[in-house]
């Protein structure tokens, strides 16, 4: 399901316009970790996933941590080049590694007569040097919209490389019989 960038962009502004002198590094690194989730947690909620019982890996405190220790490297280098993909690496790995854990099982079956057992099992969950790379251009973005908007952009092409299997059942003549995996590709 495609998700509408104002959802992370509107909250991000939000937070941008409140914060003054005395809003932290930790208080930027959560507010993003929060919306990273809440950028995946639409992408699930959708089609085809809808009403399912999805198993996820991905939390905000991990990547909130990562993208803390992230952003805290870059503060101590001081240097005037914008960031480098290597700099957000410890980021993307926290998303790609939640991605990874993440299955859906869902409440409508993906294809007629076949329910599902394990569901949707995420067996690969993106590059994380190329969404370090988006998350990078993303972090020198002047302003809040700009940034946001390059963060959605990054994660969507993620979101789009993310594979993985559906399982299920199917009738036979003598009851259920498992069916063949059915591979899948995006979240979107």
């Amino acid at each position: 399901m495609p998700v509408n960038p104002a959802a992370i962009i509107g909250p991000y502004e939000a937070f941008c316009a409140q914060a003054d002198e005395n809003t932290t590094v930790e208080d930027l690194a959560e507010e993003l970790a929060k919306e990273i989730v809440n950028f995946h947690a639409n992408l699930l909620a959708g089609p085809p996933s809808a009403g399912a019982n999805i198993t996820s890996g991905l939390v905000a405190d991990g990547i909130e941590s990562a993208l803390l220790a992230d952003m805290k490297a870059l503060e101590a280098k001081e240097s005037a080049v914008p960031p480098l993909p290597t700099d957000f690496l410890g980021t993307a790995t926290a998303i790609t590694t939640g991605l990874l854990g993440i299955v859906i099982n869902p409440a409508i079956p993906a294809l007629p007569a076949v329910v599902p057992t394990t569901g949707y099992s995420v067996l690969f969950s993106g590059v994380p040097i190329t969404l370090a790379t988006a998350i990078a251009g993303a972090m020198i973005g002047p302003l809040p919209t700009a940034t946001a908007t390059l963060l959605v952009a990054g994660l969507t092409v993620n979101a789009l490389t993310v594979t993985g299997l559906y399982v299920g059942n199917m009738p036979s003549a003598t009851g259920l019989m498992p069916a063949p995996p059915i591979p899948w590709v995006g979240l979107i």
